[in-house]
């Protein structure tokens, strides 16, 4: 019991607290830091705009004609500008230094709910460790989603605990969300949507509350800046035009529904946050209820809705300790603590960038590099869902890639082509008619997945295979074959 006490008057002083959130950073120390495979066709597209302008037409594929609106530009040319000078390592600083921000919005946001130092300490590190090892900080634009979105909540609550202006910057951050990310801008308004609800409450309840006007104001300004990007409604209709195909949801694993056997460690954030109600249900704040009930239905409709909820979750434990005031100033420390704290800091800092391995070679790097000398960069080449972006990057126009709402029709104006390659992987198109109807001198094949592709070529005279790689993914082994045209 005593133990307890101590551990809940514990007020650590600003060095101690920034030595402890370096331990997050330590999952550096026992992974090996890799780009996302999104990761390639992002830096593709940025390379791309840099040196021909804002495009409208499908350049990667060997499609011809196919509408492309590159929802996330910016990080298009942000990711391209900073590997192509730096490499890995830049990509590496990139992570950290958006991690770093992750932890201070956390941390600041978990302090102005909480008031307790060394709760929002424990909270930051939580939920920062959790987006580390489930993937979620990871080199796509999601990244700077958790950003916007953190500090869209802040700026919020800023306003109503103590009056800040600082909520007629979320017009600003819907203008760099729209050129950022366009498919996630109309969470900004999602995000918004608790906070309406609260107050209508509360006046039916004729209770105090904040002042409406100016949410209503920054509410309309974020609307009108969302227009601000290249592509205008296009981008802003682009959420639209690449959610809800029943295809895409039972293919792609981030977009699958949540379930025990899929999902258990999101079940138990789940968890956390209905406990942090239960003990806190006699002070549970409407608006936090509403976003803790929306973001899990979002996570529990596709499991890449878990970032949501973690971005919610720090308010939502903050106001569960939220039970007095106490006092945060800092702790006084003697100048040889200072110094021992500062040891620690920079020691742990320089063990883990001499820990960290920086080199990296791409997933079908052996493909590539065999392409590149037995064919020329005008090859019609094959690639499941998973693979293409790579071999673009290397310069081959490809059948498909990860950019699922690239290959529907109701995005590209043209062709359904993703469900014509899903129906061939499950057997509903009769893979001998799709390889007469492309003619492929080359084909990439992973036959885990495309394993009925692989019986037709095994069994076909056109096709011989020339080279069989394997491949180390989050400790899976895959294989890949590949197939030349005689």
């Amino acid at each position: 019991m005593n133990f307890i006490k101590k551990f809940k008057k514990w007020n650590p002083s600003i060095y101690a607290t920034i030595l402890i959130f370096l331990i997050p950073f330590s999952y550096f120390l026992i992974t090996k830091f890799k780009l996302n495979n999104d990761f390639w066709f992002l830096v593709n597209t940025g390379k791309l705009i840099l040196n021909k302008g804002f495009i409208r037409i499908e350049p990667f594929t060997i499609h011809e004609n196919l509408v492309f609106i590159p929802g996330q530009w910016l990080t298009d040319i942000i990711f391209y500008l900073i590997y192509n000078k730096f490499n890995i390592l830049g990509m590496f600083i990139l992570e950290i230094t958006i991690n770093s921000l992750i932890i201070f919005l956390i941390y600041k946001s978990s302090l102005l709910i909480s008031n307790k130092r060394n709760i929002s300490i424990y909270i930051t590190v939580g939920i920062d460790i959790i987006f580390l090892t489930m993937e979620i900080l990871t080199t796509r634009p999601q990244m700077f989603d958790i950003v916007f979105f953190l500090l869209e909540l802040l700026f919020l609550e800023l306003y109503i605990k103590k009056k800040k202006k600082y909520i007629f910057f979320i017009p600003l951050i819907s203008l760099l969300l729209i050129n950022f990310h366009a498919s996630m801008w109309l969470m900004i308004f999602v995000f918004l949507l608790p906070y309406y609800v609260e107050y209508f409450i509360k006046k039916i309840k004729k209770e105090n509350t904040f002042k409406i006007k100016p949410i209503i104001i920054i509410t309309i300004l974020s609307f009108v800046f969302g227009f601000l990007n290249p592509y205008t409604i296009d981008s802003i209709l682009y959420l639209f035009n690449s959610y809800g195909i029943e295809e895409i949801n039972n293919f792609v694993a981030e977009m699958h529904v949540v379930t025990v056997k899929n999902g258990l460690f999101i079940y138990i954030i789940i968890f956390m946050g209905l406990l942090a109600f239960y003990i806190n249900k006699k002070n549970n704040k409407i608006r936090y209820f509403l976003l803790f009930i929306g973001t899990t239905y979002l996570t529990l409709s596709h499991s890449k809705g878990v970032l949501f909820l973690l971005v919610v979750l720090g308010f939502i434990l903050g106001d569960c300790f939220n039970k007095k005031e106490i006092n945060i100033n800092e702790t006084k420390l003697i100048k040889l603590e200072k110094l021992i704290y500062v040891v620690l800091i920079v020691g742990f800092i320089g063990f883990s960038l001499f820990n960290i391995k920086f080199t990296y070679e791409p997933k079908l790097k052996e493909i590539a590099d065999y392409l590149d000398k037995n064919a020329t960069k005008d090859i019609k080449l094959f690639t499941g869902y998973n693979n293409g972006s790579y071999l673009e990057y290397r310069g081959y126009k490809c059948y498909i890639d990860p950019r699922a709402e690239v290959f529907l029709k109701k995005f590209n104006k043209k062709e359904d082509i993703f469900l014509e390659y899903y129906n061939v992987i499950i057997g509903n198109i009769e893979v001998k008619s799709f390889l007469e109807k492309y003619n492929f001198d080359y084909l990439l094949v992973e036959p885990s997945i495309e394993n009925l592709i692989v019986k037709e070529l095994n069994n076909n005279e056109n096709y011989e295979l020339v080279l069989k790689t394997d491949e180390y993914e989050r400790n899976y082994h895959i294989i890949y074959y590949l197939y030349k045209r005689r």
